[in-house]
């Protein structure tokens, strides 16, 4: 960033769970005077995902920096204003275990798994498959990844909760959709007709 922009305030995140790093952004941009810049620090590369969606959300003016460490500096600019919109989304899918049902695990694996690969068959596409918990383990299977990467190109949205593939340790291996939050998560839920599986 130009050196010559002042950073009239600058907000720490290292250490925070998610949510509250996206929170705390949100919050500070929202009351930030329109042309001013502030920086973020962050410890989290996940934390980092889901501020820089925020911005690009709100088409705000960012640029980030890692250091040889690993921390992450996110320099922004306020300027819009983000909107809320109470507007109905469609309907989405919310999976929030790696298998489908009480019974059997190996079944409700292969119940699950059959699931998601038939979606694409449906007459009318959910707006976005949302993966919470141990329905992240999903995202680490070639054939699920492959259906959902088909869905993707058919407009559907794919997100997975940041803290509980960090929790499983696989961010680092998912390949398809995007990194989400639970502030975020409750915000599409509250505006879709959920369908859990």
């Amino acid at each position: 960033m130009d050196s010559c922009k002042i950073i009239s305030h600058t907000i720490d995140v290292n250490g925070m769970l998610c949510p509250r790093p996206l929170i705390a952004v949100k919050n500070y941009y929202e009351k930030a005077e329109i042309g001013s810049y502030f920086l973020v620090t962050s410890d989290s590369e996940v934390s980092v995902l889901n501020v820089e969606r925020y911005l690009k959300n709100i088409g705000a003016i960012y640029e980030i920096e890692e250091d040889n460490s690993g921390l992450f500096s996110i320099f922004i600019e306020v300027g819009k204003k983000s909107l809320q919109s109470d507007i109905s989304e469609g309907y989405l899918f919310y999976i929030a275990s790696d298998k489908m049902g009480e019974g059997d695990s190996d079944l409700g694996k292969m119940l699950l798994k059959t699931f998601i690969t038939q979606i694409k068959n449906l007459e009318q596409l959910p707006e976005r498959v949302i993966f919470l918990n141990s329905a992240v383990l999903l995202l680490t299977n070639t054939i699920i990844s492959d259906e959902l990467k088909q869905l993707e190109t058919k407009g559907v949205e794919i997100y997975f909760c940041g803290t509980c593939s960090e929790y499983y340790a696989v961010t680092s291996d998912i390949t398809v959709g995007k990194v989400s939050n639970m502030l975020e998560i409750m915000e599409f839920l509250r505006k879709s007709k959920v369908v859990k599986v």
